[in-house]
């Protein structure tokens, strides 16, 4: 048993892992099991599956076990490998920041939609996390400049090494701060801002990946998940220059209350609710009046 051990088949080794990925009722178990493979063997996917017939030692087996293990505990793929891919760029993550998901892509194509690659401007990007959207809007838009915040420092970290690596540190500015209550009055051009949204009432009802590894505070807003919305708004009119543009991301079952808030302001204009790639209400905008 022993001398079989000491060398494995990687085919072998994937075809455990579905089994007990699948067994443990993991969210994508197959593409798990390559994912963290791939990782462990620091190779591609597809070079994991062109090299199905070579095999491995004993001790890569076991760091893959541990980790595959891990995995079916119901720990995220992107905690384990500690990255995850956003708008086509990868990105450090631990369990201090949430995990950058694709429907927060929708920000940042309502952004493109609005400036020009080429323009000048000043944002905001409030409760940054890992610093995905701040640091995507910096690579697409290379004359923007942006102040990221977050109320915890060890998402800070994070996302500065995210800006170290993208070579963003000189035009990212990081603030420790619930909300930027000490920045200037009317500055800027763009406040952003993925918040948290979800009810605690609906907490319960989150899958483990969610409720049991990502930042609770990151994830909840409040009983019903819009609480948040009404501070957020009142301050990104602050600090907003005329004309200044409000770009939030929302989710489907709070949209009407904050749709409904932003029109009973009053000082705000052309609000719209726009839908992400699977037709669910997914971010709001709003341009600041007088």
């Amino acid at each position: 048993m022993g001398d079989k051990l000491k060398r494995i088949k990687l085919k072998d080794i994937l075809s455990w892992a579905y089994e007990v990925l699948k067994n443990a009722n993991v969210d994508s178990p197959r593409l798990s099991a390559e994912l963290i493979i791939s990782h462990a063997l620091n190779i591609s996917r597809l070079e994991l599956l062109l090299s199905l017939n070579n095999t491995i030692d004993l001790n890569l087996y076991t760091k893959i076990v541990s980790l595959i293990n891990q995995r079916a505990l119901g720990k995220p793929v992107a905690y384990i490998i500690g990255k995850k891919e956003f708008y086509g760029r990868e990105f450090f993550v631990n369990q201090s920041v949430l995990i950058p998901r694709p429907e927060t892509e929708t920000l940042i194509d309502t952004v493109k939609n609005i400036f020009r690659k080429e323009d000048n401007f000043l944002f905001l990007d409030i409760g940054t996390g890992s610093g995905n959207i701040a640091i995507t809007i910096g690579c697409e838009f290379p004359n923007s400049i942006g102040i990221a915040t977050d109320y915890s420092i060890h998402a800070l970290f994070v996302a500065y090494k995210n800006a170290k690596i993208y070579k963003l540190t000189n035009r990212l500015l990081f603030i420790c701060t619930d909300i930027a209550r000490s920045i200037k009055e009317h500055s800027f051009d763009l406040v952003l801002s993925n918040p948290p949204y979800i009810g605690y009432k609906n907490f319960p009802s989150l899958s483990r990946e969610i409720r049991c590894f990502e930042p609770y505070r990151a994830l909840v807003g409040g009983y019903m998940g819009w609480e948040f919305y009404p501070s957020l708004i009142s301050y990104s009119f602050k600090v907003l220059k005329k004309g200044g543009i409000l770009i939030i991301e929302i989710d489907e079952l709070v949209a009407k209350n904050v749709k409904k808030f932003l029109n009973n302001h009053k000082k705000w204009y052309n609000v719209q609710v726009i839908k992400d790639l699977s037709g669910k209400d997914r971010v709001l905008f709003a341009k600041r009046g007088e």
